[in-house]
């Protein structure tokens, strides 16, 4: 499958998706996302790859979802003003956990090498990969829980434990790469030049 909006490159037992639309900062539409899980399908399908990276191209690892509601429905939920049925905000949520679920459960020693922002859905990607190496400048954080939304993503607790997750949830506060090593969000946090 030939791939637009993300780069994959396969070297040695080393496999890497690069988000690539960083004129939008790598926010994530439903091309990019369905690329993204094809690449993993391709990658957990090879015997060959022991580890998978995920980054971003350009200043930033992801934006999150894009917000532009051109070609979105499968990274947004439907807009409420078309009433939709409960049956689309469940659908929509449910294709959403697939990729999520994927990674997470993905055979192979998963990265997420993060720089500049790394925000909404941007983060549940690399919330679910095993490990997570940051900029010390790295911003992280859910938009969406300012929104007066809540996070998909169950992980919070599991990495951050109960009292930080509760206040990162309730405030939607955003963290640098270095803050987020220290609440054990991310496994290293280092210069951007390194």
């Amino acid at each position: 499958m030939p791939y637009t909006r993300v780069l994959y490159r396969k070297e040695g037992d080393r496999a890497t998706i690069t988000l690539n639309r960083p004129d939008k900062l790598n926010a994530i539409d439903d091309t990019m996302f369905l690329e993204m899980h094809q690449a993993l399908r391709e990658a957990d399908a090879d015997r060959e790859v022991k580890l998978l990276i995920y980054e971003g191209a350009g200043a930033s690892f992801s934006a999150g979802a894009d917000l532009s509601g051109t070609n979105t429905a499968l990274v947004m939920p439907p807009d409420p003003r078309t009433r939709p049925f409960l049956n689309d905000l469940f659908q929509a949520t449910v294709e959403r956990r697939k990729l999520l679920e994927a990674i997470y459960d993905s055979p192979k020693m998963t990265i997420a090498r993060v720089h500049g922002y790394c925000l909404g859905l941007g983060l549940d990607v690399a919330m679910m990969c095993e490990t997570i190496v940051a900029t010390e400048d790295a911003v992280l954080g859910d938009p969406s829980i300012r929104l007066g939304l809540a996070t998909q993503n169950p992980l919070w607790t599991w990495r951050v434990g109960p009292r930080r997750a509760k206040e990162l949830l309730l405030t939607g506060r955003y963290m640098t790469g270095a803050a987020a090593l220290r609440l054990g969000l991310v496994t290293i946090a280092c210069p951007r030049e390194r």
